[in-house]
């Protein structure tokens, strides 16, 4: 048994004592007790509360990985750039693309990975696509590949984590739609494969459910000494 919770059996006793003797208190022993007793329970409540505050900052801030976690791991094949007609694609969906993507000729660097990112030719839906993809070799500009790429999709419409991509491939790039919906293909990117934001979500549950347990373990004891 720890030692707090040596102290919060002793503090209960003496409250229990007293209780059923108010005459043998004349130094407020018991008083000090039971304030003891509420000062625990008020700082027991107020962490539980913090955390399950905490728990469902994390659970907004994460839906979007969360949802893509669990995912199909199928993606929807939408067949080739050229041949795509004019659709509103869903954002945060797993999906490819085979085509001849150009190189932008620009890169960005996360976390030590480093990426550059191309878009499709032959269609206007298809230019209205970029792609991050992470850098082969030496990193030097390819022209254009012709491959499939298969990733995450994200609606830069919602989401302006690349806007200052989107707007660099507005400025350089005839073929860049300067209206309408633009997405980010993050090539690579696949459900299942960010293991960390569950794990981090199910530790946030886990203080939750143990702050909890301790509050209403110690107002059972608060009962049972009664």
């Amino acid at each position: 048994m720890s030692e707090e919770e040596l102290q919060e059996d002793e503090s209960l006793d003496e409250l229990a004592f007293f209780e059923d003797n108010p005459d043998s208190d004349p130094m407020g022993i018991g008083m000090k007790a039971e304030q003891k007793t509420r000062a625990r329970r008020k700082r027991g409540v107020f962490m539980l509360a913090l955390f399950v505050f905490f728990f469902g900052v994390l659970t907004w801030m994460l839906k979007g990985e969360l949802v893509y976690f669990f995912s199909s791991s199928v993606p929807n094949d939408l067949g080739r750039a050229e041949e795509l007609n004019l659709i509103q694609l869903k954002d945060n969906s797993f999906l490819s693309i085979t085509g001849i993507a150009r190189d932008m000729c620009i890169r960005a660097e996360v976390f030590s990975t480093k990426y550059r990112f191309l878009y499709f030719l032959g269609s206007e839906m298809g230019a209205r696509i970029i792609i991050q993809t992470r850098v082969d070799g030496d990193g030097h500009c390819q022209g254009a590949e012709e491959r499939t790429f298969v990733g995450r999709l994200v609606d830069l419409t919602q989401n302006h984590r690349y806007e200052a991509v989107a707007r660099y491939y507005k400025e350089h790039f005839p073929s860049a739609p300067q209206e309408g919906p633009m997405y980010m293909l993050e090539d690579g990117v696949l459900p299942g494969q960010a293991w960390y934001y569950p794990l981090a979500l199910g530790l946030m549950l886990a203080l939750v459910v143990v702050n909890l347990w301790l509050l209403v373990r110690a107002r059972k004891r608060e009962v049972f000494t009664q």
